[in-house]
């Protein structure tokens, strides 16, 4: 017998595309890698970048120590980014553009559980939290640097709407008849909470929750769960429970 929470296994319809931010070679101040050889050269800058903002800010983060880092020759970094400000903006459209590609590629290629609500969640939950550790010095970066530039926040935030775009067309299908009225903001409002919750985590650690403690994604699990199940309709009375109501 199905679970209360459990929808009947349905063809997949396709999504819709997701929104898509300028492609970083396009961006201004950054000129196209076309060779493979400056394509590499590129990602390794990258690569270098995100490693490094581990332990320091925007500002701390140096050409020198980052084309160190990456191998690389000062001269080759101008030769790809006019400014250290073309970089960076650089480097948060291409997490951006990597995390769209990430989801399209798990639900392409099956590796997204679409049995039930719950199966579902836990793994959006724990791919959520693992991408914050990936990115954790990114994010602090970003962070900080939006108190002086407000427009440094909004790739987060962006990944914030991509995230849930991406999400509700899944968890509606899987809710199917049993999706009530309030289902979509009741999906939107547990999303919220769980980047809500890992933002205040990476940014300010404030306690008791901890990135790398697995109770988190456990604990987000529940939470986010919580909030989809308020938008599920109730469940028509079966059995002797339906003859009674009848009876009245």
């Amino acid at each position: 017998m199905a679970s209360a929470t459990t929808a009947p296994r349905t063809q997949r319809r396709p999504l819709a595309p997701l929104p898509v931010l300028v492609p970083p070679r396009r961006l201004p101040g950054v000129r196209p890698a076309m060779q493979r050889r400056s394509q590499a050269l590129v990602e390794r800058l990258l690569e270098a970048a995100l490693a490094l903002l581990e332990d320091r800010d925007f500002d701390g983060l140096t050409i020198d120590d980052l084309c160190h880092a990456a191998g690389a020759t000062v001269g080759s970094f101008y030769a790809r980014f006019d400014t250290k400000d073309a970089f960076i903006t650089a480097l948060q459209h291409l997490v951006y553009e990597r995390t769209a590609r990430s989801l399209e590629r798990a639900l392409a290629d099956g590796r997204v559980p679409l049995d039930d609500l719950e199966g579902f969640a836990a793994w959006v939950c724990d791919g959520t939290v693992t991408w914050f550790q990936r990115y954790r010095g990114f994010i602090r970066a970003s962070s900080r640097l939006s108190g002086s530039e407000p427009k440094a926040w909004e790739p987060l935030r962006a990944l914030g709407v991509l995230k849930t775009q991406w999400c509700l067309p899944l968890f509606r299908q899987l809710a199917g008849a049993r999706a009530g009225k309030s289902f979509e903001a009741s999906v939107r409002a547990g999303l919220q909470v769980l980047h809500g919750t890992l933002n205040n985590i990476t940014v300010v650690d404030p306690g008791p929750l901890r990135l790398d403690d697995p109770a988190t994604k456990r604990f987000l699990t529940t939470v986010v769960l919580g909030c989809v199940r308020q938008g599920l309709a109730p469940s028509p009375p079966t059995g002797r429970a339906a003859g009674r109501r009848r009876r009245r």
